[in-house]
């Protein structure tokens, strides 16, 4: 009976603890916010600039943070492209040096590609997104 009381004993200092955690990660995130609103203010203050200026230079930043992110993904893509390069067959060689030899224009590309085409065919050739101007005269010139 003494083992399961200090079992539950244990089971709720470790419930209070991790409820502890909680608070104080809210009550410091808070304090944290704060503190850095006030740092931004001060340096916004000191630079001079108008609050027109520093959305404008958080907006680049942020552009330049997500083409390097892009970048980043588009990198990690392409040496995965590599990685899986060792296992093609003689003829997917054969069939990848033609393509490289004679490339195809994009918008070519898009138009060339079956119906089942992968996902990933859909998001590069702009499918699924509204239909353009030029999509809507091509459609009705086949009538």
């Amino acid at each position: 009976m003494a083992d399961n009381m200090n079992l539950n004993e244990m089971l709720r200092r470790m419930a209070m603890a991790g409820l502890g955690a909680v608070t104080l990660t809210v009550e410091k995130s808070k304090e944290l916010a704060d503190m850095l609103f006030k740092k931004g203010e001060k340096a916004a203050r000191e630079s001079e600039l108008t609050p027109d200026q520093v959305r404008d230079q958080v907006a680049e930043g942020l552009k330049n943070l997500a083409d390097k992110i892009h970048t980043g993904i588009k990198k990690a893509e392409f040496e995965d492209l590599l990685a899986r390069m060792d296992d093609l067959t003689d003829e997917e060689r054969d069939i990848l040096r033609e393509r490289l030899d004679n490339p195809v224009p994009r918008a070519e590309s898009c138009a060339q590609q079956p119906d089942d085409a992968p996902a990933d065919h859909e998001a590069a050739c702009g499918e699924g997104e509204e239909d353009s101007d030029s999509d809507k005269t091509d459609d009705s010139a086949g009538e």
